[in-house]
């Protein structure tokens, strides 16, 4: 049986000499680690990590506030 593994960061990286580097990785350690392991050939001002399970964490945020303002007005036109 395959067993799909989650990534939760994205790396997108340029390297000194023009080179895109795109990675995934499991959590924080394995970022520094490809960091570390690759630090002779990026170009820091061009690293940029993206960590997705942030990303869900604004999107039920913002679904939850637009939810509480919905029952807010709809209070309001009640009253």
């Amino acid at each position: 049986m395959d067993t799909k593994k989650s990534c939760r960061f994205i790396i997108h990286a340029t390297g000194k000499n023009g080179e895109t580097y795109l990675t995934s990785c499991r959590n924080k350690w394995e970022v520094k680690q490809w960091v570390e392991e690759n630090q002779a050939k990026l170009n820091k001002k061009e690293l940029k990590v993206v960590d997705k399970h942030k990303k869900k964490i604004i999107a039920k945020n913002i679904f939850i506030l637009t939810a509480v303002l919905f029952a807010v007005f709809q209070i309001y036109l009640l009253l």
